[in-house]
């Protein structure tokens, strides 16, 4: 009996040491993943620009805004492009009297200043059209980010439009 005891504790201290080498080696694997993933992450964040180029930010137009501002450009000129100055479309705050703008040179989204700049440290792109600031595609690139928005809405309002009609034919061949 006395064998049989000591064999039964043989044993369980041999599958206890089996279980806590498989762990340990399964823990060590994990880390060596985690280690692996989060190197690679590094040398993929060292490869990817980081914010735009400070020539780049020497083309950008900073200005302070008005209800003039609304109409006139810092030359005194009437730009299309600055009509509707609202609203940031980053931080979503209203533009304030006095408050300081920036207008993106290829593109001519008005952001705050503050906004912009904080974004700039580590974007290329514009957050509205995503056009690269260091590296404009050109005008037709710049044009065909400027357009895209009305045209889904076109797209939207067509298909809603067809659905409303097919859903009155619907209607009609109910009641007659």
């Amino acid at each position: 009996m006395l064998a049989f005891t000591l064999f039964l504790v043989a044993v369980a201290i041999f599958i206890w040491y089996r279980q806590r080498k498989r762990r340990q080696s399964h823990v060590l694997h994990l880390r060596s993943q985690a280690m692996a993933i989060h190197m690679q992450q590094a040398r993929n964040s060292a490869a990817r620009p980081h914010g735009v180029s400070e020539q780049t930010k020497t083309k950008f137009k900073y200005f302070e805004f008005s209800s003039e501002s609304q109409s006139l450009d810092v030359s005194g000129a009437r730009p299309s492009w600055m009509q509707d100055l609202k609203d940031c479309p980053i931080c979503l705050g209203d533009y304030q009297t006095g408050e300081r703008l920036c207008a993106l040179a290829p593109c001519r989204h008005v952001f705050h200043a503050g906004c912009i700049d904080e974004w700039l440290k580590s974007h290329q792109e514009c957050p509205n059209c995503k056009v690269n600031l260091d590296h404009p595609g050109g005008e037709q690139d710049i044009e065909a980010a400027q357009s895209s928005v009305p045209i889904v809405e076109d797209e939207i309002s067509i298909a809603i439009q067809r659905s409303m009609e097919e859903a009155n034919r619907g209607e009609e061949t109910k009641n007659a």
